[in-house]
């Protein structure tokens, strides 16, 4: 079985200022690179005793993205020129606003260029689809390859097994630090699990920081045997929550003392 993993890169540079990505060699934003960090961070406790090999796409933003991660999955990003961004051509390096402005012909096939010197989507899959037929002969298992989200819609078009035709109708797109994960199984057969998985940069709430804050430092612990009052259970450590979130150690205080005395044996809180 072989198991493929594609990010898309973190937050850039460009993503804040209005300009085009494209080739254009924009770094990763203070907000990308945390982003990253998190990426890093839950991939190593997925991965865990996994032998991967990451790919990742030589302009800045992808190839930062890939160095931060894969430092938390000891792993050195081999640099592929295949999984770049589709080139806009002379665009690169104009605003956003300015594309809009002065592009020569509107995209609406796969074989039109926005500029006589830019990519079309059809230049684009040629680009990739040698890199991606050698992945998927090779021995290797577990893939990680971090990329740009026009390139990585093609990507998903290729895995399918679909024609470079049926993005005239339809494609796949995802976002900014998006994971997405897919597996061909033994069979030859291919599964697309997750698709531009945000679930990987978010920040948990500040109520949910607190929450795990309180129940750590109250050692909360719950007994199977009265698994009946779960949601009774609940209630009463949002409302130790919401007090502490307060700091409202009074109200926090009375309330540990009520629950120690109605619920002994089920929550046990100790300072």
């Amino acid at each position: 079985m072989k198991t493929i993993l594609t990010i898309q890169h973190t937050q850039s540079i460009h993503h804040t200022n209005g300009m085009v990505g494209s080739w254009t060699d924009w770094k990763l934003s203070e907000e990308g690179i945390l982003q990253a960090k998190k990426i890093g961070e839950k991939l190593k406790t997925e991965l865990a005793e996994k032998k991967l090999v990451m790919y990742s796409s030589d302009l800045l933003r992808a190839k930062q993205t890939a160095e931060i991660v894969g430092g938390y999955l000891g792993l050195t990003p081999v640099l592929r020129t295949e999984l770049r961004e589709r080139n806009l051509g002379r665009c690169c390096g104009k605003s956003v606003q300015w594309l809009r402005e002065n592009f020569e012909v509107q995209e609406k096939t796969i074989d039109d260029r926005l500029f006589s010197d830019a990519e079309s989507r059809r230049d684009e899959w040629n680009r990739l689809k040698p890199f991606f037929n050698e992945i998927m002969r090779n021995d290797d298992e577990n893939i990680i390859i971090v990329s740009h989200g026009d390139l990585l819609s093609v990507f998903n078009t290729m895995f399918l097994g679909l024609s470079v035709e049926s993005i005239n109708t339809g494609e796949i797109f995802g976002l900014a630090g998006g994971v997405s994960y897919m597996f061909e199984d033994n069979d030859g057969k291919r599964f697309i699990k997750r698709i531009s998985d945000m679930s990987y940069i978010r920040y948990p709430s500040a109520y949910a920081q607190k929450h795990a804050e309180m129940r750590k430092k109250y050692q909360i612990t719950r007994t199977p045997s009265l698994k009946a009052n779960f949601l009774r259970d609940f209630l009463e450590i949002g409302l130790l929550s919401s007090c502490l979130y307060r700091r409202d150690a009074i109200s926090a205080g009375i309330l540990i003392v009520q629950i120690r005395k109605e619920r002994t044996g089920y929550c046990r809180y100790r300072q």
